[in-house]
């Protein structure tokens, strides 16, 4: 900010939300779960590291100057009071319990209210408001709004179809150079089980497992933010499936049943959690006596028998310890609650209520069991019930959005609808998008007979959520009947029936988004068969050819060309020819380790070697290479890999041959990029279909390129067009688009 222009800067600090997940355990009042003699040590920690963020916050502002609009924002807060976690849930963002849903929404200019109160703001707010300020439009594809009561003087907006339209730098990379991590993994495992790339060790496995599942469950968590329960259900099955301890996917997949209205589903699968659960409470509990003994054993060694187990315990066997024991323990709570879950979907109400008090006496801490009561009650009309139920839930967690819904709804099955207005409100105060209040405030407006009003409030209800069929049929109700508006009434009746329509379609057919586009690569001249690059720099050091291109993109025949030719070649004649090679794969197994080992690369000096073209970026840079790239239409080299995978009896990727094709492509343009970046290598590009329709033109082109006397005699004979299989019919090779230096 002191010594460049800026007109937005935007700072990130980062350390509260480590202080609060690391100290506010330790926050006043002390928890009874935090012994005395840490609570004296840690409890000001939170409060110290808030006050030195002020004064960051201070020499920021005093950077900025007083003619700068300056926004504060957290997208959470942090529970400080009773609802502070004493366990953190065993999974990768487990942290997240210990989150309050409120952060801060603060806001400070020439041009901005003082002292002013801004509600239903989201993080889905910021950008508008950001452009607002500066004058630009907003994208109508956009969720958020500006927050304009925030403005002294009501601006003006703009809007415009998508920003993703205008041309510009967006700060995003290229579409030819991004790519999908998930697809790049599973086209990794490809080229493993095709032998060009050694397997990863276990750990690096397990770890890349770990973050494909992740990876795979926080996308299945966004369809479900997004309604698009279906493809949610089809991620999460595959999840539970594979992993059946992990009862986060089986939970979740049951929310989508009940998105869906599969109730069989949703009951099949509720049992099969709690079976499932039964089998690893009791496998943990016989590991569990397995740990007994020892433990016993080592109390014995000690002499004290008194002394803690898990003092008796190494650092790496407390966590395994501490994970059989919360297994061994079957929850009554967990149990009933979502058999009463079930019983609700199925519309058995007063069944529910028996599994939901069951489950409350077990653990009646959880605002969400007092919510299903709530909800069970007001399906059996019994309001007063649920007024108690939703009432126990604020005692809970009085910023629960839901609890004041459910409060409005009770009093408005009471005709008690000032309360119920006003329970409406305070539920969009907390939670502006929130189509359910904002409708249950409409009913309530209706009966005070503020008409205009109640249509305001429904309209926001279908704007937050267009397929909010009822809401459609409230306002055509309203306008027909109070307000006179028969066109608006027209409109919202046809919504409301193409909606319904719709909403059933979406919610029992994945849509195609599943499979991510294939990105559309820019249009600059592209690399032909026999081009070369040639970077700027001495030409008489000594170099090591490198073979190299997509497994099945002719590598191997250019080895032999090389090979017969009379250039030396580095092989170890590991792999034998078979029917996929017949005349033998000339490779060198030490280069399937090149990511960690290259040690052995100074042994390729003067000849020849094949390496597969993903590993080119770990060449060791202190030697000079000369590259030789080998290029084949991408569809005959998939058909090619796949017919060879079948042949070792190894799967193909998990994603579509599409998407794989895409892959492929992207990692083929990264490569080049990198490539002609590269000051100590030359590179001739090679088309497969090329070699076959002109040997003699590229093995005069390739004798050129490594200038070395080779025999023009021997190679053009050994391309043998017999060996063209799988073959398309267009010859040239994809190609990606690259200018290049000609020489």
């Amino acid at each position: 900010m002191e010594n460049q222009p800026w007109d937005l800067m935007a700072v990130y600090y980062d350390a509260i939300d480590h202080f609060c997940h690391g100290f506010m355990k330790y926050h006043p009042p002390r928890q009874a779960y935090i012994p005395e003699h840490d609570f004296e040590i840690y409890k000001d920690v939170v409060q110290n590291g808030y006050r030195y963020h002020d004064m960051m916050l201070a020499r920021l502002l005093e950077l900025a100057g007083e003619d700068t609009t300056v926004i504060l924002v957290s997208d959470h807060g942090f529970h400080p009071d009773h609802n502070r976690p004493a366990e953190i849930p065993n999974e990768p963002a487990g942290p997240a319990i210990e989150h309050r849903d409120f952060g801060i929404f603060a806001m400070a200019g020439s041009s901005i209210k003082r002292d002013e109160l801004i509600h239903g703001a989201s993080l889905l707010d910021v950008a508008p408001t950001v452009l607002t300020l500066f004058g630009l439009p907003i994208g109508e594809d956009m969720d958020g709004k500006p927050l304009v009561q925030a403005f002294i003087t009501m601006p003006e907006i703009d809007r415009i179809p998508s920003w993703d339209a205008v041309e510009g730098d967006a700060a995003m990379h290229p579409a030819e150079i991004q790519s999908d991590p998930l697809a790049e993994q599973a086209a990794l495992q490809q080229l493993i089980a095709l032998g060009y790339i050694d397997k990863l060790d276990d750990n690096h496995e397990q770890a890349i497992a770990s973050t494909v599942q992740e990876l795979r469950y926080n996308l299945a968590r966004a369809y479900m933010d997004g309604d698009r329960h279906a493809e949610a259900a089809v991620i999460l099955k595959e999840l539970y499936t594979s992993a059946p301890d992990n009862h986060r996917f089986g939970v979740h997949l049951a929310l989508c049943y009940r998105a869906m209205n599969s109730i069989r589903s949703l009951g099949v699968l509720v049992e099969k959690l709690y079976q499932r659960r039964i089998e690893q409470a009791h496998t943990a509990q016989e590991k569990l006596k397995e740990w007994n003994t020892r433990l016993a054993e080592r109390k014995a060694e000690l002499g004290n028998i008194n002394k803690p187990a898990i003092e008796l315990l190494e650092e790496n066997e407390r966590y395994e310890w501490l994970r059989l024991r919360g297994e061994a323990l079957i929850s009554v709570y967990d149990v009933e609650y979502l058999r009463g879950y079930v019983k609700m979907a199925e519309g058995d109400y007063r069944s529910a209520l028996v599994h939901l008090s069951t489950a409350e006496k077990a653990e009646p801490h959880h605002p969400g069991l007092h919510l299903q009561i709530g909800e069970a009650y007001l399906r059996l009309r019994r309001y007063t019930d649920a007024e108690r139920a939703f009432k126990k839930a604020a005692a809970i967690d009085s910023e629960n959005a839901h609890v004041h819904l459910g409060l409005a709804r009770s009093y408005l099955g009471r005709n008690r609808t000032n309360q119920a207005a006003e329970e409406a409100i305070r539920a969009i105060s907390l939670t502006y998008h929130f189509p359910l209040a904002h409708y249950v405030l409409g009913l309530a407006l209706v009966r005070l007979k503020h008409y205009d009003k109640a249509a305001e409030a429904l309209e926001v209800a279908v704007a937050i959520n267009p397929n909010f069929h009822q809401a459609h049929l409230r306002l055509a109700r309203l306008y027909t009947q109070r307000l006179n508006k028969p066109e608006r009434a027209a409109e919202h009746q046809r919504l409301m029936q193409a909606i319904r329509q719709a909403t059933r379609r979406r919610r029992t057919t994945p849509q195609d988004a599943v499979t991510p586009a294939v990105p559309v690569i820019s249009s600059a001249p592209p690399t032909t068969h026999l081009a070369i690059h040639r970077p700027a720099g001495e030409d008489n050091q000594p170099f090591i050819t490198v073979v190299t291109g997509l497994p099945r993109t002719g590598t191997s025949m250019m080895m032999q060309m090389l090979a017969a030719g009379g250039l030396p070649m580095l092989t170890d004649g590991q792999r034998a020819a078979d029917m996929d090679n017949p005349r033998g794969y000339y490779e060198y197994a030490p280069t399937t380790l090149l990511r960690t080992e290259h040690s052995w690369i100074k042994d390729a000096m003067g000849h020849s070697i094949k390496i597969v073209v993903q590993l080119l970026p770990f060449l060791p840079s202190e030697y000079q290479y000369r590259v030789i790239f080998m290029r084949r239409n991408l569809d005959e080299v998939l058909d090619s890999q796949r017919i060879m995978l079948e042949h070792l009896s190894h799967k193909a990727a998990s994603i579509p041959p599409e998407q794989l094709r895409a892959v492929f492509q992207q990692q083929l343009r990264q490569i080049e990029l990198w490539l002609v970046e590269q000051l100590n290598i030359r590179i001739l590009f090679i088309d497969y279909g090329g070699v076959l329709q002109d040997p003699a033109a590229t093995a005069t082109a390739v004798k050129a390129f490594v200038g070395v006397n080779l025999k023009l005699d021997a190679m053009i004979p050994s391309v043998d067009p017999m060996l063209y299989r799988q073959r398309r019919e267009i010859l040239t090779s994809d190609k990606i688009p690259l200018t290049l230096q000609a020489g």
